[in-house]
C-alpha cells in the first residue's frame, strides 16, 4: 500500500496499486480525459512565451496599427483567441483519438500486453474508485517508458 505524506492537512485516502481490469474502464477514461483537459491552460501559456507565436502577435499587432490602435488591439485580441483555440483543438483532438482508438476496448488490450503494464490506483475511502492510472512498457530492466499517466483531479498536489 501506498500512503501520501502527512505535510499537507487534507485528508489523504490510503491508495492501493493494483493491475488495471475491465471493470475499471470508466474511471480510466474518465481520469485520462479529464487529465487531457488540466494541461489546456498551461498550454496556451506556453505557447504564449514561443518567439514564433510571439512573432505572429508582434505582426497581427503592427498590421492593425497602420490603421489604427484600435484596430492593433483587436488584432492581437483575435490573435490570442487563435492561439488558445488552436492550443485546445489539438489537446481535444489528441484526447478524443486515444479514447475512441486504443482506450476504446474495455480489456485495454494494447496497454495491457506485455512488455506493457498498466496499473490504476484505488482507494476503500472513495468506494475503490480509480483515483490514477499509469500504463508503461519495459524497455529492458532499469527502464521503462510512461504512457496514460493521470490522476483524479480532485487528488492532484497531494
Amino acid at each position: 500500500m501506498v500512503t501520501a505524506s502527512a505535510t499537507n492537512s487534507v485528508a489523504r485516502p490510503v491508495l492501493k496499486i493494483r493491475k488495471y481490469q475491465a471493470k475499471d474502464h470508466g474511471d480510466v477514461k474518465r481520469t485520462f480525459g479529464e487529465g487531457i483537459y488540466e494541461h489546456i491552460p498551461n498550454g496556451i501559456k506556453l505557447g504564449l512565451r514561443s518567439p514564433k507565436v510571439l512573432a505572429y502577435l508582434g505582426v497581427a499587432f503592427v498590421w492593425g496599427y497602420q490603421y489604427s490602435i484600435y484596430l492593433a488591439i483587436t488584432a492581437l485580441g483575435l490573435a490570442i483567441g487563435l492561439q488558445a483555440l488552436t492550443v485546445y483543438l489539438c489537446y481535444e483532438l489528441y484526447r478524443r483519438d486515444h479514447l475512441n482508438k486504443d482506450m476504446a476496448d474495455e480489456e485495454l488490450k494494447f496497454w495491457t500486453t506485455p512488455p506493457n503494464v498498466f496499473l490504476v490506483a484505488t482507494s476503500e475511502e472513495a468506494d475503490n474508485k480509480v483515483l490514477g492510472c499509469i500504463s508503461y512498457r519495459v524497455i529492458n530492466p532499469t527502464t521503462v517508458e510512461m504512457h496514460r499517466l493521470s490522476v483524479d483531479s480532485s487528488l492532484r498536489g497531494l
